[in-house]
C-alpha cells in the first residue's frame, strides 16, 4: 500500500506542475500565431507528456516554478506529510492500542491515557479511511479508462477481421502504392475498407491498419482519394498513434484534472493541423487548394464525426469553427523557412527549460522561515513543555538515539553523566533485539520538590513476535533553557522487561515510527537555528555528525553546553536553503536578528548530511 500511496502523490503534485506547463504552451502558441510552424504547435506538447510520465526532473534557478515557490512547496509538502505519513501512523496503531491496555491499570491516569489512545487512534482511522477511499475513486477512474480503450480496440479489431474487405475499387490498389512511395513508408500498413466508420483513419499500434469508409468508396475522385490517402500515411510514418496512445495514458492517471483533458484535446488539434501541413509541403498550389475542397466535400458526405479512440482521422474535430479553422489554416499555408524551424526549436527550449524543471524551493520543501520569538515553540518544539519533554525522552530510546537524551538532562546530571556517554560513543541505549513497538507517556504525580514525574510504558517485540513490557520513570524541571531532566531510572540499553504470557503479534511489528525532531532536512535547520535562540548548545551538540562530536564535545563542555550570550539575545531568524540540491546533503544560511527589531545581525552557513533516517550537521561557518 505504500508504494500505491506515493505513486498517488507524485500524480497529483506532477498533475500541478504540468497544469502550470500546460498554461505556457498554450500562451506560448498564443504569442506566436502562425508565425510559429505547424510541427512546433503540435510537438511542443511531446514536453507535457514527460512532465506527466517521468517522476523526476532536474531543478533549475530557471524554472517558472520559482516564481511561486509558496505554491508549489506547500502543496508539495502537504501532499507528502499527509499520504506517507498516515501509514507509519497505521503500523503503530494497534501496538499503541495494546500498550494502552497494559497502562491502564485500574488507576485514574491509566483511564487517561487509554483515551488518549482511543481518540488519537480514532481520528487517525478516519484520516486513513479518507485517504483509502480518495485512492480507491483514482484508481477505479484510471481502471475505467484504460478498459474502456483496450475495450474499444479489441471490438475494432473484431469489426475489422469481420468487415474489413480488400481493396477492389478501380485503380485503389495502384494509387494506394504510388502514396506510399511518395511518402516514404516501407512499414506494413494494410488498407482496408469498412461500414459503421464515419472518416478515413489509421487505427491500431501494434498491428496498425489504414480504414477507409465503405460508403465514401465511389464518391471520390482518384486525385481527392490521393489526399485522403497521403494524409493518412503521413500519420503513420510520424507514429501519431503512438504519441495518441502515450497520451491517453497519461490523461488516464490524471483524468480528475480537467486541464489535462483540454491539452489531450488541443493536441490532437494540432496534430491533424500539422500533418496538414506535412501534406500541403508535398503539393503545388492548385493541389494545396484541391486538399481543402477534399475535406468540403467529406463533409458533404457526412464523413465528420467522433473520431475513433486512438486513432488519426482525417476528419476528427466535433465543432464546425474548429473545421472552419482547419480550413483557414490550409488556405493560408506557408512552407516552412529555416527562421521559424530556428524560432521554434528556441521557443520549445525556453518552454522545457522553466517548464519541464523543478525550483530549487520544491526539492528543499523550504524557501524562506521567518519566526519571530512566539513562534519558534510552536514551529519548532525542543523541551517547550515537561509531557514533551518526556515523550522526547521515550522516542530517544526507542530510536537508540543516546545523545538526545545527552541533551535532555540537568547540568547536573550531564555533569556526572558525560564520561559514561562519551565513552560509549555518546550513547548506544535500546536494543537490537527486543526493540520498542510503541510508548505511552502518562503523568505519575510529583516529586516532593513540586517537579512533575511522567511514567513511561513501553511495548517490546523481538523476532519470534512475543510482547514484552517495560516501564521507567522521569522526573522533570524547568531550567532557563527549556524543561530538563533531574532524575531517571538507571539500567543498561533496556529498562527491565518481562515477557507477556500467551501474548504475541499476529504478524512481524517493526521498530516504532520515527518522531525525533531532526528526521527532515528542513527541521534539522530550524532546529540548529532554535538551539541559538535559547542558548542550548547540549542540544545543538546532539544535531552534529558523529566524527564532529569528538573534538566539539569538551568546547561545549568547557562552557557549560551555554551557547549565545545575553549580550547577544536572538529575537529572531531568517533560514533559506543554498547552493546546489541534492538527494543527500544540504546547505541553509541563517540570519539572526539580535536583540531588538532594529539590532544587529548574524550569520551563519551549515551543512548537513542524511545519516540514515536523520539529518546531521557536518560543518559550520560563522
Amino acid at each position: 500500500m505504500r508504494m500505491m500511496t506515493l505513486v498517488f502523490s507524485w500524480i497529483l503534485i506532477s498533475s500541478l506542475l504540468g497544469t502550470v506547463l500546460v498554461a505556457l504552451i498554450l500562451l506560448a502558441q498564443a504569442l506566436s500565431g502562425k508565425k510559429l510552424s505547424a510541427k512546433f504547435h503540435y510537438y511542443v506538447w511531446l514536453l507535457l507528456l514527460l512532465r506527466l510520465l517521468i517522476p523526476y526532473v532536474p531543478e533549475s534557478p530557471a524554472s517558472v516554478y520559482n516564481l511561486f515557490p509558496t505554491l508549489i512547496s506547500s502543496t508539495v509538502s502537504k501532499t507528502d506529510n499527509s499520504i506517507s505519513q498516515w501509514e507509519e501512523e497505521t503500523s503503530s496503531a494497534s501496538a499503541q492500542k495494546g500498550m494502552a491496555k497494559v497502562s491502564a491499570g485500574g488507576k485514574s491516569s491509566g483511564a487517561k491515557a487509554v483515551t488518549a489512545v482511543s481518540g488519537e487512534n480514532t481520528a487517525n482511522a478516519r484520516k486513513h479511511r479518507a485517504i483509502s477511499i480518495v485512492i480507491a475513486i483514482w484508481l477505479l477512474g484510471v481502471a475505467g479508462l484504460f478498459i474502456y480503450s483496450l475495450g474499444f480496440s479489441l471490438y475494432m479489431r473484431r469489426k475489422i477481421r469481420k468487415q474489413a474487405v480488400r481493396p477492389v475499387y478501380g485503380s485503389l490498389v495502384q494509387l494506394y502504392a504510388c502514396c506510399r512511395e511518395r511518402i516514404g513508408v516501407r512499414g506494413n500498413l494494410p488498407i482496408v475498407v469498412i461500414d459503421g466508420i464515419q472518416s478515413p483513419a489509421v487505427f491500431g499500434l501494434f498491428r496498425p491498419k489504414l480504414m477507409l469508409p465503405e460508403r465514401m468508396m465511389g464518391q471520390l475522385a482518384d486525385q481527392e482519394l490521393e489526399y485522403v490517402l497521403l494524409h493518412e500515411l503521413t500519420h503513420y510514418k510520424r507514429k501519431d498513434t503512438l504519441m495518441l496512445w502515450l497520451f491517453t495514458a497519461a490523461a488516464a492517471f490524471h483524468w480528475f484534472n480537467p486541464v489535462i483533458w483540454y491539452a489531450y484535446s488541443r493536441m490532437r488539434q494540432d496534430c491533424e493541423y500539422s500533418c496538414d501541413a506535412d501534406v500541403l509541403a508535398r503539393l503545388g498550389p492548385v493541389q494545396q487548394k484541391q486538399y481543402g475542397c477534399v475535406i468540403l466535400h467529406l463533409l458533404q458526405l457526412g464523413s465528420w464525426g467522433r473520431a475513433l479512440t486512438n486513432s488519426a482521422a482525417f476528419l476528427r474535430f466535433g465543432s464546425s469553427s474548429r473545421v472552419r479553422g482547419r480550413i483557414i489554416r490550409i488556405a493560408s499555408f506557408r512552407r516552412g523557412t529555416w527562421k521559424r524551424m530556428t524560432a521554434s526549436v528556441l521557443i520549445a527550449a525556453l518552454i522545457g527549460a522553466t517548464g519541464m524543471t523543478g525550483a530549487s524551493q520544491v526539492s528543499a520543501r523550504i524557501n524562506a522561515v521567518h519566526l519571530t520569538p512566539a513562534q519558534p515553540q510552536a514551529a519548532v518544539s525542543i523541551t517547550a513543555s515537561a509531557k514533551e519533554t518526556a515523550t522526547l525522552w521515550a522516542e530517544a530510546l526507542a530510536q537508540r538515539e543516546g545523545i538526545l537524551r545527552f541533551a535532555l538532562l540537568s547540568s547536573r546530571l550531564k555533569a556526572s553523566e558525560y564520561e559514561a556517554y562519551r565513552d560509549d560513543n555518546w550513547g548506544s541505549i535500546g536494543a537490537s533485539s527486543p526493540w520498542v513497538v510503541s510508548y505511552t507517556v502518562r503523568e505519575d504525580g510529583s516529586s516532593a520538590a513540586g517537579e512533575p514525574r511522567y511514567q513511561i510504558d513501553y511495548l517490546l517485540t523481538d523476532s519470534t513476535r512475543q510482547k514484552y513490557t517495560a516501564n521507567e520513570t522521569v522526573t522533570l524541571q524547568q531550567s532557563t533553557m527549556g524543561w530538563c531532566v533531574v532524575s531517571h531510572d538507571s539500567y543498561n540499553l533496556l529498562p527491565a522487561y518481562r515477557e507477556l504470557k500467551g501474548k504475541k503479534y499476529p504478524s512481524f511489528q517493526g521498530q516504532a515510527p520515527d518522531r525525533l525532531p531532526n528526521s527532515s532536512a528542513d527541521k534539522t535547520a530550524l532546529l540548529w537555528a532554535e538551539t541559538m535562540k535559547e542558548n542550548n548548545g547540549a542540544f545543538r551538540f546532539a544535531l552534529l555528525a558523529p566524527d564532529l562530536r569528538p573534538r566539539e564535545a569538551e568546547k561545549y563542555r568547557g562552557r557549560g553546553w551555554v551557547i549565545g550570550g545575553a549580550g547577544g539575545h536572538v529575537m529572531r531568524y531568517n533560514i533559506s536553503p543554498q547552493g546546489a540540491i541534492k538527494k543527500d546533503a544540504r546547505s541553509y544560511l541563517i540570519q539572526y536578528q539580535l536583540k531588538g527589531a532594529s539590532g544587529p545581525t548574524a550569520r551563519e552557513t551549515i551543512h548537513m548530511e542524511h545519516y540514515g533516517v536523520r539529518w546531521l550537521v557536518t560543518g559550520y561557518e560563522g
